[in-house]
């Protein structure tokens, strides 16, 4: 697995989710998405994962939220995510957590929704009385016990947000990188890639301009950010 891509790409999904929250993710709370056993390639949550691991991920949930990351997996794959994890928290400061699924789908549904429920009481903690909001693409979240059931409407509120999805699979590596909301960390990056941009630039001169609209093949490494004209080359 590509960990550059990933934390790329996981970034750009983060900036997004906290960027542009209200206009393409439903003023999620959490991000839940589910690709079941059998799918077809018109699923977007598959594509999705597939955009983020690139790899393919059937029978597979995965909730995010803003500090942890909740796999719930088959077997075959928990090795591969374990990959993973230091590059989750380099990139945004989100931990991983992988729990292993048996081959029904009741374990995950179950521990799921235990999840979405402490995730629930942490914002009534903080004095927020409100549903939960759950984004999801429309039509391929989980049917468990919890979202399925309409006694709990009025506590968790599902969203679409397809739009958001679609948007992010689509631009995600030539999306400019917000800085609000992201880690320091990720900043000090760009600050030392701005700086180490000059020299490049300099070493450069005379030669065929390496800058690409293009995002893929060898310049995954290019990141647009600020002006959309400006690019940096983003060790990650």
């Amino acid at each position: 697995m590509n960990l550059k891509l990933f934390k790329k790409r996981l970034i750009s999904f983060y900036s997004s989710w906290s960027q542009s929250n209200e206009d393409l993710w439903g003023n999620s709370d959490v991000i839940l998405i589910y690709n079941p056993p059998e799918h077809g390639r018109h699923h977007l949550s598959s594509q999705f994962l597939s955009y983020l691991l690139a790899g393919d991920f059937r029978n597979t949930i995965v909730v995010f939220t803003r500090p942890v990351i909740y796999f719930f997996c088959p077997k075959n794959k928990v090795s591969v995510l374990k990959t993973l994890k230091s590059a989750s928290v380099e990139a945004v400061q989100a931990r991983m957590v992988i729990h292993r699924k048996d081959n029904g789908d009741d374990y995950g549904f179950a521990l799921m929704d235990e999840i979405l429920r402490s995730i629930r009481l942490g914002i009534l903690e903080k004095g927020e009385v409100r549903p939960i909001v759950i984004g999801c693409v429309t039509g391929e979240h989980p049917k468990s016990k919890l979202l399925w059931s309409g006694a709990n409407q009025l506590k968790y509120k599902r969203v679409g947000v397809e739009i958001g999805v679609r948007k992010l699979i689509s631009h995600g590596d030539c999306a400019k990188v917000q800085m609000e909301g992201l880690p320091d960390k990720f900043e000090e990056m760009l600050n030392m890639a701005n700086e180490s941009n000059e020299v490049f630039g300099e070493k450069e001169k005379g030669k065929e301009s390496g800058l690409k609209e293009d995002c893929g093949g060898d310049d995954g490494d290019w990141v647009l950010i600020g002006e959309e004209s400006n690019f940096c080359k983003l060790e990650i």
